[in-house]
């Protein structure tokens, strides 16, 4: 509810010329007691020389405006993120089982590009450290598809 008397007691606040008679109707009236105390504020606001914040682009807010809300679009591309993470996992299995199985034909391939030590014997630290290079090399390769992906 607006008081008569409030432009009066915002006048006096802002000037600093409160009276005692403004002071004992600020002490009564909740409405003048909220504006005086918000006057000086507003009023350092006003002389302020700041510019005017800048408003958006309007074609922009309506652009988003017809954007469904986040939860939406997770929820619709939750399915394909599920049956990414299990590719990944098969992937992982699939070639660490190939690493199992096929493990001394890849020793054997891989031999032939390691270096050898004095005794004529292959350095078992580089034919490891090249296949686990290759495996994480793929996942690493599909990791990266994803989020490449997610971006565009």
């Amino acid at each position: 509810m607006k008081c008569p008397h409030e432009a009066h007691v915002v006048y006096a606040a802002t000037t600093n010329s409160r009276t005692s008679s403004a002071r004992e109707h600020v002490a009564s009236c909740p409405a003048c007691a909220a504006a005086a105390s918000v006057a000086p504020f507003m009023q350092r606001l006003a002389d302020s020389d700041l510019p005017p914040p800048a408003l958006p682009d309007p074609a922009l807010l309506w652009l988003r405006s017809q954007l469904p809300p986040p939860s939406v679009a997770l929820r619709v591309g939750r399915p394909v993120h599920v049956v990414q993470v299990i590719c990944y996992l098969l992937v992982t299995a699939a070639s660490m089982g190939v690493l199992a199985l096929k493990w001394s034909a890849l020793q054997a391939w891989v031999s032939s590009f390691a270096p050898v030590s004095g005794s004529g014997t292959l350095v078992p630290a580089m034919v490891l450290s090249f296949m686990v290079l290759l495996l994480s090399s793929l996942v690493v390769t599909l990791a990266l598809h994803t989020v490449l992906a997610d971006e565009g």
